[in-house]
């Protein structure tokens, strides 16, 4: 997806890759995040805040995947679900590490400090060379999912540098 990003024309089919990539993360967000709010870290202090936090995040990534859903492409020769397919690179490998995080204050850790910004960057760069032309649609996402983007990371390094401040993962952080 990297070389993608470059400013610059697109043909439909490099459109397609992104917005069928994008739409795949989203969605993968959007369960993983839902899945981590239902099962918690019963017991564990941070165990409230942190399932709050993943709810609202679960439903900010269906939101995203639904408006990248709109986008796919419609054409005679397309089928618009062949489209969402895991992108290649790190967008897609770092993705599947979250999978197998261990207990909530590591997910939050790799979502908020890893995760999402390297997202939002790839939405920044999208957005940077996009062609107002021929991109419009995909700028109309791509704009508000950076900046609800980049106010979910705020949130979740707010949460935990607070559960930091709070002691709730001493000898668990380095």
């Amino acid at each position: 997806m990297a070389d993608l990003f470059a400013a610059g024309w697109r043909t439909i089919d490099q459109l397609d890759a992104l917005v069928g990539g994008y739409c795949w993360v989203e969605r993968h967000l959007f369960e993983l995040t839902g899945e981590w709010a239902s099962a918690g870290d019963s017991g564990q202090p941070w165990d409230a805040e942190l399932r709050v936090f993943f709810a609202a995040a679960s439903l900010h990534h269906a939101d995203v995947a639904a408006r990248w859903s709109e986008r796919l492409a419609v054409r005679a020769d397309v089928v618009r679900d062949a489209l969402v397919v895991p992108p290649s690179g790190p967008l897609t490998d770092q993705l599947s590490a979250l999978d197998h995080a261990g207990p909530g204050f590591t997910r939050l850790s790799g979502l908020v400090r890893a995760y999402l910004p390297c997202l939002v960057q790839a939405y920044s760069r999208h957005l940077a060379g996009a062609d107002p032309a021929s991109e419009a649609p995909a700028m109309a996402v791509l704009g508000p999912a950076c900046r609800s983007g980049s106010e979910e990371v705020a949130r979740g390094q707010a949460l935990f540098d607070e559960g930091v401040q709070r002691g709730w993962f001493v000898g668990l952080v380095g």
